[in-house]
């Protein structure tokens, strides 16, 4: 007979171990969830790269087979050059056969034998000439690229030529605006001392004028003066000394025009 208390143990400790079960069981569905979708990717990825490979080897056997094909043409077309040009050359061969059997009649072994060596001799002439055009053309193109090289030199020296001169023009437009503002500023500055300077002679010529207002003021009194002298004495002789002392006045007022000197007793 089991006591309460060790049943009570008992429960819990496979309550514990059951649910350690459960912990494990759950980890290992976990790990096994993740290998298959693992798995399942791998199993993708290796899908859509044979499907790529598939279709970069069809895509490959189609151009080989294109190849395949435009040599085929190439092969047949070559072969029926050449069967052409055996022909020819047979019938050529046979022409030629006839014709030394013809010119044997005519001739002889040595002089055809001498006409053939020309006909050497020609066709080598021949091509050392073809050589020599070939190699005046070369020549040609060298001299035509040197020339080529000449040319993009001058170019790059008058571009650099345009610069400087470009360069200098700028130079000198900098040049003349300095001295332009130079100009101005020398011009502001004689503005500024030719007003300066009127302004210095503005009061003395406000002096000038107010003596010269001064001056008519007492040759007016003079005259009014000399006027009642000629009323009251008409027949005296004081009209004849009145005038002369006016001249004097007017003499004396042109050689000293300031008001000081003026004959105030008058």
């Amino acid at each position: 007979m089991f006591d309460v208390v060790s049943l009570r143990k008992m429960v819990k400790s496979e309550r514990q171990r059951f649910n350690a079960a459960c912990a494990e069981i759950e980890k290992e569905r976990g790990a096994a969830a993740s290998a298959a979708e693992e798995a399942m990717a791998m199993i993708l990825r290796l899908q859509s790269e044979k499907s790529a490979v598939e279709i970069q080897a069809t895509q490959f056997r189609r151009v080989v087979e294109q190849k395949q094909e435009y040599d085929l043409e190439v092969i047949e077309s070559l072969q029926w050059t050449v069967e052409q040009v055996e022909s020819q050359k047979n019938l050529l061969e046979r022409q030629l056969g006839v014709l030394r059997e013809r010119l044997r009649d005519f001739l002889n072994d040595h002089d055809i034998q001498q006409r053939v060596q020309e006909q050497d001799q020609e066709g080598e002439q021949d091509q050392e000439r073809e050589q020599e055009k070939e190699r005046d053309q070369e020549q040609e193109k060298e001299r035509d690229q040197e020339q080529e090289k000449e040319r993009e030199k001058e170019q790059e020296k008058e571009q650099e030529k345009e610069q400087d001169q470009e360069q200098e023009k700028e130079r000198e437009k900098e040049q003349d605006e300095e001295r332009e503002k130079e100009r101005e500023e020398e011009r502001e500055k004689e503005r500024e001392k030719e007003q300066e300077k009127e302004l210095e002679h503005e009061p003395e010529h406000e002096q000038g004028t107010a003596s010269d207002v001064d001056l008519d003021l007492d040759l007016a009194v003079v005259d009014e003066d000399i006027e009642r002298d000629e009323d009251a004495d008409s027949g005296s002789g004081f009209l004849n000394f009145s005038v002369e002392y006016n001249d004097d006045l007017d003499a004396a007022s042109s050689q000293n025009p300031s008001p000081t000197q003026t004959p105030q007793h008058l």
